[in-house]
């Protein structure tokens, strides 16, 4: 998402409060925006070229066990039933399991260039070097949310909570090994964003 009047970028990493930050900055009737879904940094800089550089860059980033169960029943029963989120309901529905997804050899491998399974670093980085200015935590939502406001001088409200994906909580969803294929498909993440 860019805004043209207040000057920000916000760069929606998939399953991570983007779509509560979304709904709340549209809440305040922003014009002059435009919304880029679930485009990279990159995508973002080379739209808006040497610009870039005047706007307010954040992104909001999640522990990648969490955020790998939410992507997957999220996209398990549909998404938001758009034309994407359909094709991978479609996909997803070979695998018996969360586990089987994650240790299947046509599973979390095969998906990793998909958008909603893609490590967050490549989103928001380009070698070592983060390119947004601010990175904040789904596990520290509404305090990233308060913060952006601030910078950006804006209203502190309250994040309602959008696109929730129904599922018990992810560290029941791990075993020992899934756990470690997961810390090794992520590794960068885990690094990157302690």
């Amino acid at each position: 998402m860019i805004n043209f009047k207040h000057k920000f970028v916000l760069i929606h990493v998939p399953k991570t409060g983007g779509s509560s930050f979304r709904y709340q900055l549209d809440q305040d009737s922003f014009e002059d925006k435009f919304k880029f879904g679930h485009a990279s940094v990159k995508d973002h800089m080379d739209y808006l070229g040497e610009d870039y550089k005047e706007y307010f860059s954040f992104a909001i980033i999640r522990n990648p066990w969490d955020r790998l169960v939410s992507s997957f029943f999220y996209l398990q029963k549909g998404g938001s039933q758009g034309k994407y989120d359909l094709k991978m309901e479609k996909k997803l529905s070979k695998f018996k399991s969360f586990e089987d997804f994650i240790c299947a050899d046509s599973g979390l491998d095969s998906f990793l260039d998909e958008v909603h399974f893609k490590p967050q670093y490549a989103m928001l980085y380009e070698g070592e070097e983060c390119l947004v200015d601010f990175v904040g935590k789904y596990e520290e939502l509404q305090q990233s949310f308060d913060f952006v406001c601030e910078k950006l001088n804006l209203k502190k409200t309250t994040l309602a909570h959008k696109n929730k994906s129904t599922h018990e909580h992810y560290s029941n969803c791990y075993n020992d090994h899934t756990i470690k294929i997961v810390a090794d498909k992520y590794s960068k993440d885990i690094v990157f964003f302690n």
